[in-house]
C-alpha cells in the first residue's frame, strides 16, 4: 500500500488523467463521501451554466423511513446493469447497485466500492482499496477483492454474456496489446490483497477512471449470475449487486419495487444508509399523467419534466422544479453508406441548413434546450466554437447545396421514430421544414426496443471478429432515425464512443484514420490543453463530413415533492436515493 501522503499526490493526478476539471463540472449537486478526492483547482468555466441551486439537509433533519415513489417514461430492458442500455435501466440501477467509482456534483470522480485508490508513475497500473464488510444481497456472501476481480472477468471473458461496456476494455486489459501481443486478463486483474484489487492496463488510458463510474461496471455477484444464468436481471428473477436497495418485485410494464438493505455498507452522521423503508419505480409514459401524480402526492420524484410542462408544473402547490443543461443530444441519424442521396457530403449539409432548431426549440422545448453544432454540448471544456461547422437554418442555401449536389428536385426519407411525443412532434416539425427543399420525410412511429438494432453494429455483427465496421452501415431499407443518446461526463464519452469506427455507440458508422489516431492519442495524453487540440481536430473533421444530423440539446427538468430531502437533480436525468429522506 502507499503512504497517506503519495495516495493524495496519487488520487490528484487520477482526476487529471480522468479528464474532469474544467467544464466537466456538469454534475450538480451530490454530497461526497469520506475519501473523496479534492476537487481539480482548474478553473470551472461552464459550472454557473450547468449548476443548478440544491440544497442537502443537517443531520438532525433526517427522517428515517418512508415510500418514495418515482415515476419513469419507458419501461426497463433488464435489471442486469451488466447489459443495460436504457435510461430506466440506468435510473433503476443506482437504487440497488454500485460500481467501484463515481461521479460527484462538481464533475471529478469519487469512490463508490472503493474507498481509495492510486495510479503509477506510468499511468497503467490502477490499484483500489475497498470498503471492508460490502455485503451482496441475499446468500451471495461479502463483496471483497476476488468477486470484483471475477465480476470484471466476467464483463470481459465471457463474449457470450455480451457485457454492452466490454469494448471498452479492449486493447488495455483484452485483445491485441501495443507489442501486438495477446492480453490476458486474468493476468492484468488481480486480487493483490482482501480488499485491494489491481488493474495492469497495456496502454496508458486517462479515461479508465470514468469508465469506472459507469453503471453497466457495477459489481455483481458472479456466483447469482452463474446460477440463474440468463434469468439474472429479469423482472420475474430479479437482482442481486450491493446497492442501497434490495430488489422486491417487478412487472415487465412496472412498477419496479426495491426495500432498503439493512446490511448496506454506507453511513453519514445521521447514521447508516439509505434513509427511506423503499423506493418504487412507476411507468408512466404521458408527461402530463407524472405531473399530475406529482401534484396529488401519487408520485415523489418524476426526473423527465417535459419542458413545455415545467411552468405549469411551478405553479403547483408543494412542488419544484430543477432546471439545467443535459448530456442528452437529438439526432437524426442518417444511412449515409447505403442509401442514396444521402451519401452526398453537400445533402448531408443541406438536410442541416434545413433543420429548423429554433423551432424545434421554442415549440417543444419551451426555449429549454440548446441548438447541437458539435460532438460536445457547448457547456463542455473539449467544445471548440472556432473549429465546428455550423448549419444554421437556411433553405435558400439548403436548396443551392442540394443543387449543386444534383438533387434539385429533392427525394424522399423515410424516418423511423421512437414512439414518444418528444421524438414525434421534433420529427413533425423536420418533416415541415423538409418540404420547404422538396425532401418527402415519411415518420414511422416504432417502439424504443425496436429502433435501435439497425444503428448497433454489435446486434447484427459480430464486431470483435471484425478489423473495422466504417465500411458497414444499416442495410438499405433503413434511411434515417430520430433518437437521442445521453452520454457520459468524460470528453472521452463523447468523442471516442460516438466516432471511433470500431466502436459499440458508433451509431453514424463515421470512420476516419485521423479521427480515430487522434481519439486514441487522447486517451493516452494526461495534459488537458493537449487532449483539447486532439477535440479540437475532431470535431473540425467531424462536423465538416457531418454523419449525423444534430438537432438540439435538450434541458433537464426535473420535479419533487417538497416533502423530498436531498434529492440531488443530475443532468442525466436519472435520480439518485441513496440519501433521499422524506419529511411527511
Amino acid at each position: 500500500m502507499v503512504s497517506d501522503s503519495q495516495t493524495k499526490v496519487d488520487r490528484r493526478r487520477f482526476l487529471k488523467a480522468a479528464g474532469v476539471a474544467g467544464g466537466a463540472s456538469v454534475l450538480a449537486g451530490c454530497s461526497g463521501s469520506s475519501g473523496d478526492p479534492s476537487t481539480p483547482s482548474q478553473t470551472q468555466t461552464t459550472a454557473q451554466q450547468t449548476t443548478v441551486q440544491q440544497t442537502t439537509e443537517e443531520p438532525d433533519a433526517v427522517k428515517k423511513g418512508g415510500d418514495l415513489v418515482v415515476t419513469v417514461a419507458s419501461q426497463a430492458q433488464t435489471l442486469n446493469p451488466h447489459l443495460g442500455d436504457q435510461t430506466t435501466d440506468s435510473t433503476l440501477s443506482k437504487a440497488y447497485s454500485n460500481s467501484l467509482l463515481r461521479f460527484k456534483q462538481d464533475g471529478s470522480i469519487a469512490g463508490d466500492l472503493a474507498k481509495d485508490w492510486s495510479v503509477s508513475d506510468d499511468g497503467k497500473t490502477y490499484t483500489f482499496t475497498l470498503y471492508e464488510g460490502i455485503q451482496f444481497h441475499g446468500p451471495y456472501g461479502e463483496c471483497d477483492a476476488e468477486a470484483v476481480r471475477q465480476n470484471f472477468l466476467k464483463i470481459i471473458t465471457d463474449k457470450e454474456y455480451s457485457a454492452v461496456n466490454r469494448s471498452e476494455f479492449k486493447g488495455i486489459l483484452f485483445g491485441e496489446g501495443p507489442d501486438g501481443e495477446t492480453l490476458d486478463p486474468k493476468e492484468r486483474i488481480t486480487a493483490t490483497g482482501d480488499y485491494e484489487i489491481e488493474f495492469s492496463l497495456a496502454n496508458e488510458d486517462v479515461t479508465f477512471p470514468s469508465k469506472l463510474t459507469s453503471y453497466r461496471t457495477a459489481v455483481l455477484p458472479v456466483e447469482a449470475l452463474e446460477e440463474h444464468g440468463d434469468d439474472f436481471g429479469s423482472f420475474d428473477t430479479g437482482v442481486w449487486a450491493t446497492g442501497p436497495f434490495t430488489f422486491e418485485s417487478a412487472e415487465a410494464s412496472g412498477p419496479y419495487e426495491f426495500s432498503r438493505n439493512e446490511e448496506y455498507f454506507k453511513e453519514t452522521e445521521a447514521g447508516q444508509l439509505p434513509y427511506l423503508d423503499s423506493v418504487t419505480y412507476s411507468v408512466v409514459p404521458d408527461g402530463t399523467v407524472r405531473n399530475t401524480k406529482l401534484k396529488t402526492g401519487e408520485a415523489h420524484i418524476n426526473p423527465t419534466v417535459p419542458a413545455n410542462k415545467v411552468e405549469d408544473l411551478e405553479k403547483a402547490n408543494n412542488v419544484s422544479v430543477l432546471s439545467m443543461p443535459s448530456v442528452e443530444r437529438v439526432n437524426m441519424y442518417i444511412n449515409w453508406r447505403n442509401v442514396e442521396p444521402l451519401g452526398k457530403k453537400k445533402v448531408r449539409h443541406a438536410l442541416g441548413h434545413a433543420s429548423n432548431r429554433e423551432a424545434i426549440k421554442s415549440v417543444k422545448f419551451a426555449g429549454r434546450a440548446d441548438p447541437a453544432w458539435s460532438v460536445f454540448p457547448p457547456w463542455h471544456w473539449a467544445y471548440d466554437e472556432s473549429s465546428v461547422s455550423k448549419y444554421p437554418y437556411d433553405i435558400e442555401k439548403a436548396k443551392s447545396l442540394l443543387a449543386d449536389a444534383g438533387e434539385s428536385d429533392g427525394f424522399s426519407l423515410e424516418v423511423d421514430v421512437t414512439n414518444q411525443p418528444k421524438f414525434v412532434d421534433i420529427a413533425q416539425i423536420l418533416q415541415q421544414s423538409y418540404k420547404e427543399i422538396n425532401v418527402d420525410m415519411e415518420i414511422n412511429p416504432k417502439e424504443k426496443g425496436s429502433v435501435w438494432g439497425p444503428w448497433y453494429p454489435s446486434e447484427w455483427d459480430d464486431k470483435d471478429e471484425k478489423e473495422e465496421n466504417r465500411e458497414v452501415g444499416p442495410p438499405s431499407d433503413v434511411e434515417a432515425l430520430i433518437e437521442s443518446i445521453g452520454y457520459g461526463f468524460s470528453a472521452d464519452g463523447y468523442a471516442y464512443l460516438g466516432f471511433h469506427s470500431r466502436e459499440y455507440f458508433n451509431s453514424s458508422f463515421y470512420g476516419d484514420d485521423e479521427v480515430d489516431a487522434w481519439l486514441e492519442e487522447a486517451r493516452r495524453t494526461q495534459d488537458q490543453a493537449q487532449r483539447a487540440e486532439l477535440y479540437r481536430k475532431v470535431q473540425q473533421k467531424v462536423t465538416d463530413f457531418y454523419p449525423l444530423i444534430m438537432q438540439v440539446w435538450p434541458h433537464t427538468n426535473q420535479g419533487r415533492r417538497s416533502s423530498v430531502k436531498n434529492y440531488i437533480a443530475y443532468p442525466t436525468r436519472t435520480p439518485h436515493v441513496e440519501k433521499v429522506f422524506l419529511e411527511e
